[in-house]
């Protein structure tokens, strides 16, 4: 992988800052058991296919643009894939297209606006932006500042480098046929692949568990017959939702039975506090926690819940072990497809 013949340090700048623009890579493992989240991105399918789209490595560090993105300018050639939610991009003030390679000239400008449907938006660029790992990760964890530029979010004057290269690889039949082919160099994806993010109602499939019995049997089918609405409690730390109240089974040990001895948590996990209310956390939770939880979504649905956004409605549809991993096994084949076809 990134094969390229001339490598010339080259800069993006943050002309204009974002509402919340970080470095994200697949996130900081290994560090959970010291109270490190794992962090990343959050839609790690729509980071993953630019990646790939680009022919990087699937690790390389891309830009999370959250909700009202920034505007850029690059100082060397290069090649730009723009994935995720509609951010209204413009390069030069014209469209630029989602999905597909983007031929980057000396001082373009890429501007996004904000967001039409979805929440979060990737920008990766050839080879990756080149940025120092903290504990094994680019991933920016603003609360502790570890990663990224300073473990903050973006701002304006910030500098990123990466590779400029005008090299870029050829494209083969195959890859014409199965995952569409734009003149110009462009790689794009095919559209059949791309998430339908412009949605009201998002289906999130979860596996039961790990303590749903602290739930009234009444409670765990309301999760899974009613839709729950997002409040405006979004961030990367986890969505709040608003719905019918989830109910406890009464516990002579525990007031309401919510409460349980604080064990780990993850991406995904829905806890449930004490007012009833779920709370799907994210990327950046904390790593333990002492509330129940009563289903946790399933791997390949967590791009979902990434571009999640206030007012949106989401129903739960309870999925087995075994089908999640098919359904994650289905969503591996798309990666490893793809990379094959780029860099066979």
């Amino acid at each position: 992988m990134n094969n390229q013949s001339v490598d010339v340090c080259a800069t993006a700048t943050i002309e204009k800052a974002g509402l919340y623009d970080t470095l994200q890579d697949n996130g900081r493992y290994g560090y959970r058991s010291k109270g490190v989240p794992v962090s990343g991105a959050m839609d790690n399918y729509s980071y993953t296919i630019g990646n790939l789209l680009l022919g990087n490595y699937r690790n390389d560090p891309s830009i999370e643009i959250t909700m009202v993105g920034p505007t850029i300018s690059f100082s060397q050639p290069t090649e730009i894939v723009i994935t995720g939610a509609d951010f209204r991009a413009m390069i030069n003030e014209k469209p630029a297209k989602l999905w597909q390679r983007i031929k980057i000239q000396a001082e373009d400008i890429l501007t996004f606006s904000q967001a039409k449907q979805g929440c979060r938006a990737y920008l990766a660029v050839k080879g990756g932006f080149q940025v120092p790992q903290v504990l094994g990760s680019v991933a920016t964890y603003t609360k502790a500042k570890l990663g990224g530029l300073a473990g903050k979010r973006l701002q304006v004057g910030d500098k990123i480098c990466y590779r400029s290269s005008n090299n870029s690889k050829a494209s083969n039949n195959s890859f014409k046929k199965a995952f569409n082919y734009q003149e110009r160099n462009y790689h794009s994806l095919s559209y059949k692949l791309r998430p339908n993010i412009n949605i009201q109602d998002v289906e999130l499939r979860v596996i039961l568990g790990p303590q749903q019995q602290y739930f009234a049997e009444e409670s765990v089918q309301a999760l899974l017959s009613n839709s729950y609405q997002v409040t405006k409690d979004i961030d990367r730390m986890g969505i709040r939702l608003q719905g019918k109240p989830l109910e406890f089974k009464a516990s002579p040990h525990q007031a309401g039975g919510q409460e349980i001895i604080t064990d780990a948590v993850a991406y995904g996990a829905i806890q449930v506090p004490a007012n009833g209310q779920p709370v799907i956390l994210g990327v950046d939770s904390q790593t333990t926690g002492g509330y129940a939880k009563i289903a946790c979504v399933i791997s390949a649905d967590l791009p979902k819940v990434a571009q999640l956004r206030h007012l949106q409605h989401v129903y739960f549809t309870a999925v087995s072990i075994e089908e999640a991993q098919a359904i994650y096994k289905k969503q591996e084949l798309i990666y490893s497809t793809l990379e094959g076809i780029i860099n066979g």
